[in-house]
């Protein structure tokens, strides 16, 4: 997304899931808008595709930190990718 912003550029739902593997990219998009990021989403209203535009950075990201912990819970793993796994 920063190097599209330099270019005066933003970075499309499928370049982001097709090139950049990313599944859950709203939900990081809102991680970021969270640290204090500024990021525009615009939606094409033909398609539908929504196009991301990084507005600018914050001076120093704020933490959100672990969103398990947030709620009280422990992690059996300490990992929170392979926490899951191991409750199952």
């Amino acid at each position: 997304m920063r190097e599209a912003a330099r270019r005066g550029a933003g970075v499309s739902s499928t370049t982001l899931l097709y090139t950049y593997h990313i599944r859950q990219f709203p939900t990081r998009i809102f991680e970021l808008k969270a640290e204090g990021f500024v990021i525009e989403s615009r939606q094409d209203p033909e398609t539908r595709l929504v196009t991301y535009f990084l507005k600018s950075e914050p001076e120093e990201r704020k933490s959100t930190g672990d969103w398990f912990a947030n709620r009280g819970q422990q992690r059996a793993t300490g990992l929170p990718l392979f926490d899951a796994a191991v409750r199952s």
